[in-house]
């Protein structure tokens, strides 16, 4: 607090590039904790695409050279319309419980997001039930850990 009674930022003192020895073009400043500011993300969109297992890999591959900022993968199990019906994975056969799906999240440029989801589709879709579902969220604010 300074005098007033008002708050006071602390700054870094954070090394150039000259100090680092590195070049101007390669050089970040590097934060030793979070600083607390989220940044908006209004043009950014989450994609949530849930695909069965076997289609999995094909979805990631059709995605390589796709427009993402970020992805991460997990295996999740859940259930759709199909709850009711058998289904067969491989050799095992599920009923009436939760089905092993894979969960791809990405975040896209806003002005990019039907080209992934029109990726996703053709690569997950087979025509039968089950196939997955694709959500498309908005990304409200994003942080660097």
């Amino acid at each position: 607090m300074d005098p007033s009674g008002n708050a006071v930022l602390a700054t870094l003192a954070l090394p150039g590039p000259a100090e680092a020895g590195i070049s101007r073009r390669a050089w970040r400043p590097q934060r030793t904790m979070w600083d607390g500011r989220l940044r908006g993300c209004d043009a950014m969109k989450e994609i949530l695409a849930v695909v069965k297992p076997f289609l999995a890999e094909r979805v990631l591959e059709a995605l390589k050279l796709a427009p993402l900022e970020a992805c991460t993968v997990r295996e999740v199990k859940g259930y759709g319309r199909q709850k009711s019906y058998l289904d067969q994975y491989g050799d095992s056969e599920y009923s009436l419980a939760f089905l092993p799906k894979v969960e791809i999240q990405l975040w896209v440029d806003d002005a990019r997001v039907d080209e992934v989801v029109e990726r996703i589709v053709a690569a997950a879709r087979t025509g039968r039930m089950g196939d997955g579902k694709i959500f498309v969220l908005p990304a409200v604010a994003a942080g660097d850990v």
